[in-house]
């Protein structure tokens, strides 16, 4: 009794390889595609924005300059202040940069500072028009961006990866 052996042809499973290959190409192709055209997330406090720019810095000379100096350089004394971090610099010169859009944003707009869950006064009340201030979100939005003019690239860049990564919940106003 003999087997019988049956060969495939070479040129059909040439064939089939390269069809399963150019199929992994094509879909390697359209992920790079999608990717590549993914609109980047953008920051609604951008420093490019000179429109934006403009309103932050006029907003921070009639509510801010009073506390935080005439170039966000902050009081001398803020470290030592007991209470509140009272006219903290804002410039590259402090920590600001370190937080995301999204906590500067809740600070400014609250008065109230969240960090590894614990929540700080840092204004006597928020600035927001919905905490009983006087600021738009748009001018709050605003401020921010004129912060990050004064940052040096390697903060901005560094800033922008926190506010990306972190997106924390908007923080709840501090008990009296």
């Amino acid at each position: 009794m003999t087997t019988r052996v049956t060969h495939t042809d070479p040129v059909t499973s040439r064939l089939g390889l390269w069809i399963g290959l150019g199929a992994i190409a094509l879909c390697f192709a359209i992920v790079g595609f999608i990717a590549a055209n993914r609109p980047a997330e953008q920051s609604l406090a951008a420093a490019e924005n000179r429109k934006q720019v403009d309103l932050g810095q006029l907003t921070y000379q009639q509510n801010c300059m009073a506390c935080h100096g005439v170039k966000l350089k902050g009081r001398p004394s803020w470290e030592v202040s007991s209470s509140k971090q009272a006219g903290i610099p804002l410039s590259a010169d402090g920590t600001t940069w370190h937080l995301s859009d999204r906590h500067l944003f809740d600070a400014i707009a609250t008065g109230v500072r969240v960090k590894a869950g614990e929540t700080k006064r840092i204004h006597d009340k928020g600035f927001a028009q919905s905490a009983g201030g006087r600021l738009s979100d748009q001018e709050v939005w605003a401020l921010i961006a004129y912060f990050k003019t004064t940052w040096t690239a390697r903060q901005v860049e560094s800033q922008k990866e926190t506010s990306f990564r972190e997106r924390p919940e908007p923080a709840a106003p501090a008990a009296k």
